[in-house]
């Protein structure tokens, strides 16, 4: 069979008839297909009692590992039952990591849909489907999972890496089952299932369908990421780690086209209905999205989270920055020196870094000071201290309550450190207002910016 040259195709024919062509057969078959059937539950499942329990949304799995694994800011503005102990809250302004399963060995989607491997334990799927997902047979561990979120057709591979097993999500039955004559690589199922496509090992791209009779039709140049059919079962899509998206029509598996989209090499890709979304080989944050009917990449679509498995647990990092909790048991006291010579200040921090500061303007010296001698000075629970006739502040209280102060320190590039302490200034009662301090200078006299924080 033929290797595909990139350049092959463009010599046949005009450029802007196939183009046209191309735009108009790609967006019929995304745009008047279905995105997929309804869900059809049949009255005696194959599997009594799914192994994960009832099916349930991406969306809300993501949200409920976020609230078990992030505490909700209201629980830091309320008194501890002992204030006084040596821990404090950082509050950083940071995208959180999300730890979605252990013993994982590979996944598919997005934030819409998801289907992860997980070893021995079988396959979990998270989607509009009823299954949530089935165990191979004699808890053969799961190595591989193939899915385009689309259809309800799943192809699992256990440890044989030449077969395979397809399930139905509507039912968790077994639909169909593959033998490659090499280990396998990547597989697509159509939304129907009508259609089956393989690669293997060595590239080689063959077809078939749930029965089997697989034919060789092509050979890839590069190593594919990702393979999908169109909904309406019309193009068999490739992308490969060089950036090259070939589509050929179906049934007869003719080249359509194929493309190079910029930005490559890629180490991810996945086929989001008209759209190939490529992550970067150096920086996976860097994404390219490809409109595939009309043969160009999307501008503004940076704010996507992004799935990692390392060391076989499968983590989730979403694309906005959240102000998250940490509870951090170390010692709290500030230490403070003083150098006459130079007029600096120098401040042993909560982060155990030291810090210098201009006595002058309380601002801070970026370059640190010039050596000189240092004298300790005592620096009172609420992080304030005296010297020449001067008050200075380092932390600044966020509320009052009862006999109680919650003071906060903002580091930069760590975030918000909070703790309660005594009230021994006697302040007013104070409610928290939404608002954290920010000091660019740690002369009393001198306020603090406020950041709102959500």
């Amino acid at each position: 069979m033929p290797v595909f040259s990139p350049d092959s195709f463009f010599r046949a024919g005009g450029f802007f008839a196939r183009a046209l062509v191309l735009l108009v057969s790609v967006s019929f078959m995304f745009s008047c297909a279905p995105r997929k059937p309804d869900p059809v539950i049949t009255p005696e499942p194959v599997i009594p009692e799914a192994p994960f329990g009832p099916a349930e949304s991406m969306d809300e799995f993501l949200e409920r590992r976020l609230n078990e694994q992030y505490s909700s800011l209201d629980a830091v503005f309320d008194i501890p039952e002992n204030p006084l102990d040596e821990s404090y809250v950082l509050i950083s302004h940071e995208r959180p990591v999300l730890t979605l399963a252990q013993e994982a060995t590979s996944f598919a989607g997005n934030e819409q849909y998801f289907a992860a491997g997980l070893g021995s334990r079988g396959f979990r799927v998270w989607s509009d489907w009823p299954c949530s997902g089935a165990v191979l047979p004699e808890a053969e561990p799961v190595q591989e999972v193939w899915w385009d979120g689309y259809s309800p057709y799943i192809c699992i591979r256990g440890l044989s890496p030449e077969r395979a097993v397809i399930y139905d999500l509507r039912d968790c039955s077994k639909a169909g089952e593959i033998t490659s004559e090499g280990p396998l690589e990547k597989v697509a199922v159509s939304l129907q299932g009508n259609h089956v496509s393989l690669v293997d090992k060595g590239n080689r791209l063959w077809t078939g369908s749930l029965k089997g009779d697989f034919e060789h039709v092509a050979t890839l140049r590069y190593e594919p990421l990702d393979m999908a059919f169109t909904p309406g079962e019309g193009v068999l899509m490739v992308a490969d780690a060089s950036g090259w998206l070939v589509l050929w029509t179906l049934p007869d598996y003719e080249l359509l086209d194929q493309v190079q989209i910029p930005g490559g090499p890629f180490q991810r890709a996945r086929f989001e209905g008209p759209r190939l979304v490529l992550e970067g080989w150096e920086n996976p944050d860097l994404l390219t999205v490809w409109d595939i009917p009309g043969a160009r990449e999307l501008d503004g679509d940076a704010g996507r989270g992004r799935f990692v498995l390392d060391n076989r647990v499968l983590y989730y990092v979403p694309a906005e920055k959240q102000y998250i909790k940490k509870v951090l048991m170390q010692d709290r006291d500030f230490r403070v020196w003083k150098d006459k010579e130079n007029l600096t200040i120098r401040v042993r921090d909560l982060d155990g870094e030291d810090r210098y500061y201009c006595a002058r303007s309380g601002s801070f010296l970026q370059d640190g000071a010039a050596p000189g001698g240092m004298e300790p000075v005592e620096v009172d629970a609420h992080g304030g201290f005296t010297w020449k006739g001067a008050e200075y502040r380092l932390a600044d209280p966020v509320m009052v309550k009862e006999d109680w102060v919650l003071l906060a320190r903002h580091i930069p590039g760590s975030g918000y450190y909070l703790w309660w302490t005594g009230n021994m200034d006697n302040l007013n009662s104070r409610e928290f207002q939404g608002q954290l301090p920010r000091r660019d200078s740690i002369r009393d006299e001198i306020p603090p910016d406020w950041e709102e924080v959500k």
